[in-house]
């Protein structure tokens, strides 16, 4: 198995590296509904990011 430091160590880059997924405005799960959430690494072992939240009142 090759983790994400042994990937970025090597210079490639996954797919989804360094982009946002943004929700659409119909996301039917709850945990994700109105996310913004930065792809930190992604590779063919999973992927990491950072997420972003904001709930309405």
């Amino acid at each position: 198995m090759v983790d994400i430091k042994t990937l970025k160590s090597k210079g490639e880059r996954g797919f989804l590296d360094g982009h946002f997924l943004i929700a659409m405005p119909g996301m039917a799960d709850a945990n994700f509904a109105r996310a913004v959430v930065y792809i930190c690494a992604h590779s063919d072992q999973g992927a990491m990011g950072s997420s972003s939240t904001s709930r309405s009142r």
